[in-house]
């Protein structure tokens, strides 16, 4: 495959032992796309030490190799991993995946994969799926389906994986459920509040809709807005024509006080 990019070069700050994986994964792939694993050995180590960067070939230069082996791409893979791979506390590798519990908002897969990538240097073998799925059933946030799985019989990780990534897809799923409804509810909530303080695109309609729940305050009868008896009446106590008197102002009229400045209610 012409043109395809060569992997990275080996970085040998940070995790060197996972940097040393991940590189010799895509270099494996990348002989294989480039038709490149019928080459001789040394080709292939030549390929190895041009792409591996300057700092790597002067680790690999320290390497003492016996005669004919220093261009053996397999023996030259296995030197840089022991020199990636620091000799581990075993005891402290284990106990750092028996105490890995997952996190808010990590997903089961994440939690998964996290467990598998901590049990690459716990050296158990053909355990490993037995003791991540112990792990997975002690270390997940939900109690009710933890007890679901401690119920079943003949536990698997296999089984166990597919119960736990279907109770998160149906509480996400109700999740989601709940979240629409509030929202739904509190848009209703919003337009009605709205309306009511005269805040809706159509203020005539807000208004009057609000007007009619108020009360005239000209006066102690509890009439309605504009529902008065005395509304858009002619005032007979001071003779003038077109004079609209309020309830209140009819109030006054009846005692003798009657003005001739009135207002609408």
């Amino acid at each position: 495959m012409e043109g395809l990019p060569p992997p990275s070069k080996l970085q040998l700050t940070g995790n060197v032992a996972e940097n040393q994986r991940i590189f010799k994964q895509q270099f494996e792939l990348y002989l294989s796309a480039i038709n490149y694993e019928e080459k001789s050995e040394k080709a292939k180590a030549v390929l190895l030490l041009h792409i591996i960067g300057n700092d790597t070939v002067e680790v690999y230069n320290n390497f003492v190799f016996e005669d004919g082996d220093n261009f053996n791409l397999k023996l030259i893979m296995d030197r840089f991993k022991v020199f990636c791979i620091p000799k581990c506390n075993l005891t402290y590798e284990q106990y750092k995946f028996f105490t890995c519990a997952q996190r808010a908002a990590e997903t089961i897969d994440q939690y998964v994969t996290g467990l598998r990538k901590r049990s690459r240097t716990c050296e158990f073998g053909l355990f490993t799926n037995s003791l991540i799925k112990d792990r997975l059933v002690c270390g997940i946030r939900d109690n009710a389906l933890r007890e679901r799985l401690l119920r079943k019989q003949d536990l698997n990780f296999e089984k166990a994986l597919v119960l736990c990534k279907a109770s998160e897809a149906v509480s996400l799923q109700a999740v989601e459920l709940f979240v629409k409804n509030c929202n739904a509810n509190a848009v209703k909530k919003c337009e009605y509040i709205k309306k009511y303080n005269n805040m809706s695109t159509n203020p005539t309609e807000s208004k009057t809709a609000f007007e009619r729940k108020k009360l005239c305050d000209r006066c102690v009868w509890g009439y309605r807005p504009n529902q008065c008896p005395t509304y858009s009446k002619i005032c007979n106590g001071c003779g003038k024509e077109d004079v609209v008197i309020t309830h209140a102002m009819m109030c006054q009229y009846m005692i003798g006080q009657c003005t001739e400045h009135t207002q609408d209610c």
